[in-house]
């Protein structure tokens, strides 16, 4: 929680995705990922760099699932 929060997720999951459930499940599709990916990318530093690195399993699941869920605490 304290590393989600450092790079703070919870603000640009809740601006790219207005069901975001901090507390709960929230589903994304490929669409909302990319727009995640974008206003991650143009945050730039760690939040940028997290994305980098999750870019390979996202586009790994998106090939063989609709979508992928984001587990809130």
């Amino acid at each position: 929680m304290d590393q989600f929060d450092r790079v703070h997720l919870p603000e640009l999951f809740s601006e790219a995705l207005p069901h975001f459930d901090y507390c709960g499940l929230t589903e994304v599709t490929p669409t909302q990922y990319e727009v995640l990916k974008s206003l991650a990318m143009n945050r730039g530093g760690e939040t940028a760099d997290l994305f980098r690195e999750l870019d390979h399993w996202a586009q790994d699941c998106f090939f063989t699932e609709n979508v992928f869920t984001i587990c809130g605490i």
